[in-house]
């Protein structure tokens, strides 16, 4: 079910073509951020949240390359 979650967030995430890369870098990191706080308040383990962390951090880091190139 939380992949499923992620992913329909993840197609959110497109960038239109008049949105800057300040802008896009923004929106980016802040829909990130909710799905981080997500992962920090679920039952998982600790080894489990931090695997999932670095998930979306890597995720996060492309769209945002992907904007602004």
């Amino acid at each position: 079910m939380k992949k499923v979650i992620l992913i329909i967030g993840l197609l959110m995430f497109s960038c239109s073509d008049d949105e800057s890369c300040a802008e896009a870098t923004a929106r980016i990191t802040a829909e990130y951020q909710i799905m981080l706080d997500r992962v920090d308040e679920g039952n998982a383990t600790e080894v489990a949240k931090e695997k999932q962390r670095n998930e979306l951090i890597k995720e996060r880091d492309r769209k945002i390359q992907e904007a602004c190139n």
